[in-house]
């Protein structure tokens, strides 16, 4: 039976563009004259999907079940899909010959000639039997690997792009600046620069609280001060609401239509008919809910779902053994893993 790969998996989201990054597209090519295989290996916040947006590429995000080299395959039938036949490749997956499927998938896209594949979110499904999968694409004539990492390793075969490179220089952060805040004089531009080091998100975050006349600091101090900036940014009510949709990571482009008014101070993603919440801003806003709303909106949310949830009560043993023998079962601990019983309820949502 096909692994069901979620459809949003295969569209990169919607995100600001105030900044079009000719410096680091230029490395980026330079990059590919040197190699077929490249990673841009920084964290949260640094454009790597933004700047991977700019290229006519198939793309897929990835996450933990990829791991499994056979369920990676999986998705890159899904992002290939319609290019090429590929009948063949699905039918040595189901019967569990993920080596030979490989090497099928690679004859099959054979054909297809000169183009970009992104993987997005790699280091979320790093295992040895992926890096063996990228090392066999590297092999595919005309293909330009694109992997997109908050580290290097284990992807550092590939050339590697890192913070440095991706990082904001003083002009990027002036065309951001007219974009955000055109009233800020220059010499604060580039204080707001120097603060938080070409960090792109940082300095976006540094620039709306300057517009709005808070210390820059503010939104950068910690989960708490980007929760502050966000009290002055947006209506309490607002906010409030926010916080609950924001438990569930993403939420349905109509039920959250009052937020987009909002989406620059919130920092959101619109994606397939989705609005996304930034993980930093996700987890600023969590703060707001008591831990027994929390677990109430997510009862209510697998209900919704179907899907079945096993409680176990606090005890990691049980948690693990449970998790071992009882999938295809939502297995999470919404007390002390909000955020990760939010994501599985997610997937399986999409799925």
């Amino acid at each position: 039976m096909p692994y069901p790969v979620p459809p949003s998996r295969l569209y990169p989201p919607r995100t600001a563009r105030e900044v079009f990054r000719v410096r680091p597209l230029r490395l980026l090519e330079e990059a590919f004259r040197k190699s077929p295989g490249v990673v841009l290996a920084a964290g949260a916040g640094y454009g790597k999907t933004s700047l991977a947006a700019e290229l006519p590429a198939v793309y897929v995000s990835l996450a933990e079940e990829a791991k499994d080299p056979a369920v990676f395959l999986w998705h890159l039938l899904a992002a290939y899909e319609n290019r090429a036949e590929l009948a063949p490749v699905g039918a040595l997956l189901e019967a569990g010959a993920w080596p030979k499927a490989l090497e099928a998938l690679l004859e099959a896209l054979a054909p297809l000639g000169a183009h970009y594949l992104v993987l997005d979110e790699a280091h979320r499904a790093e295992s040895p039997g992926v890096v063996r999968v990228l090392q066999g694409l590297l092999r595919l004539p005309g293909l330009r690997l694109l992997v997109l990492s908050r580290k290097a390793a284990p992807f550092a075969f590939l050339t590697v792009l890192s913070e440095r490179e991706l990082a904001f220089d003083p002009e990027e952060a002036c065309q951001l600046a007219k974009a955000l805040a055109p009233e800020l004089p220059a010499f604060e531009v580039e204080r707001a620069l120097s603060l938080v080091r070409g960090w792109p998100l940082g300095l976006r975050l540094v620039l709306l609280a300057m517009r709005k006349g808070l210390r820059p600091e503010l939104a950068l101090e910690s989960a708490e001060g980007l929760l502050a900036y966000l009290g002055q940014a947006l209506p309490k009510e607002v906010l409030d609401r926010a916080s609950r949709l924001a438990l569930l990571g993403e939420v349905d482009e109509e039920e959250g239509a009052f937020l987009l008014p909002y989406a620059e101070d919130l920092l959101l993603e619109r994606r397939e008919g989705r609005i996304c919440f930034h993980p930093l801003v996700r987890s600023a806003l969590k703060a707001l809910l008591p831990a027994g709303e929390a677990r109430g909106l997510l009862a209510r949310a697998a209900e919704k779902a179907g899907v079945p949830v096993i409680a176990c009560d606090h005890d990691p043993h049980a948690l693990g053994l449970v998790s071992r023998y009882a999938a295809p079962a939502l297995i999470a601990d919404a007390l002390t893993e909000p955020e990760r019983f939010a994501d599985d309820l997610l997937e399986l949502g999409r799925g």
